[in-house]
């Protein structure tokens, strides 16, 4: 991702604050230099002014993938029925991708243990609290966290995550009421400013993630498709690289397919490489994750929730 879009998009973070369920300070660092919390339109915004207009076609999602006798995609079809002839596919068709199924049709995959809610609010109470920190609180029982952010001057970013295990999801409504009391019912009694946060939030733009726990595939290539960000190496939440390694895998992908090498060699090369830098975040998401469920102790060792840096220069938190 070039500097430039970074520096134009989202807040800098300055410092990551952890908080007891109460509010108090428990530890605070650093964040590494250049992390930003950025809104997935910001993004969008940025490739479509980098790349031309007629690539994209919105209100369509990959439908089906039509392979030959080389094992090499021929077709793909949309599904608003469009079909699309190309030399070489990238699927980058998120979490439930029908580009890897169609790579790895019995590969397991499961529902993580942790589960989010994330949305936003535009109270400026909020707003002014946070300043340029993530804050997140924590339960001392272990198995629930609420993590507050700021996206840009009139907005903040909030998630809960929440061990499935110790609670049971909230249920399903239209209106997302279910999330609204599920929210209340665990966070409501947390301290200062999440009770505002809770009366300021629009819950028709609140949303359930349930995770993927998956293991990475054994290659992010097959033929001429290729795979990126979550479609190649679903992440846990709480490795929080799952954009980064995303505009990484691109970066490298364009770099290598610049390089002038054959087509085969640099799609072999750009798996070996970004295999071997998303199982680190694998790992750590998932050591997080275990230590997340348990019951926390205060004179253990606290530290950012970043599975490391993916990009040194620009690591992203989005939502």
């Amino acid at each position: 991702m070039p500097s430039s879009w970074g520096d134009s998009m989202g807040v800098e973070l300055d410092h990551y604050v952890h908080r007891a369920a109460d509010g108090q300070i428990e530890f605070q660092a650093a964040m590494p230099r250049g992390a930003r919390c950025v809104l997935r339109r910001e993004v969008l915004a940025a490739l479509k002014k980098q790349l031309p207009d007629e690539i994209f076609q919105f209100g369509s999602a990959l439908e089906t993938l039509t392979f030959n006798e080389h094992g090499k995609v021929k077709e793909v079809r949309l599904s608003n029925g469009r079909p699309v002839k190309a030399d070489l596919y990238l699927g980058a068709d998120g979490i439930n991708s029908k580009a890897r199924q169609a790579i790895y049709p019995v590969w397991p995959r499961s529902h993580a243990r942790t589960w989010e809610i994330v949305g936003t609010t535009q109270s400026r109470d909020v707003l002014q609290w946070s300043g340029s920190n993530f804050n997140k609180f924590h339960d001392d029982a272990g198995g629930l966290a609420l993590g507050i952010l700021p996206a840009e001057q009139d907005l903040a970013v909030w998630y809960l995550q929440y061990d499935t295990e110790r609670f049971a999801p909230p249920r399903r409504t239209s209106d997302n009421d279910g999330l609204r009391s599920f929210m209340h019912d665990r966070v409501g009694s947390w301290g200062h400013p999440i009770q505002e946060l809770l009366k300021t939030v629009d819950w028709t733009q609140t949303h359930h993630w349930r995770p993927l726990d998956i293991a990475l595939v054994p290659s992010f290539h097959k033929g001429n498709l290729v795979l990126l960000g979550d479609a190649a190496h679903p992440l846990l939440p709480f490795s929080s690289q799952g954009v980064a390694t995303a505009m990484e895998d691109a970066a490298t992908l364009a770099e290598l397919l610049r390089s002038g090498s054959d087509l085969t060699a640099a799609l072999e090369q750009y798996s070996t490489q970004r295999r071997a830098a998303c199982l680190p975040h694998l790992l750590k998401g998932r050591e997080i994750a275990r230590q997340f469920v348990s019951k926390r102790k205060r004179d253990t060792e606290m530290c950012i929730p970043v599975a490391g840096s993916a990009m040194p220069e620009e690591t992203i938190a989005s939502t």
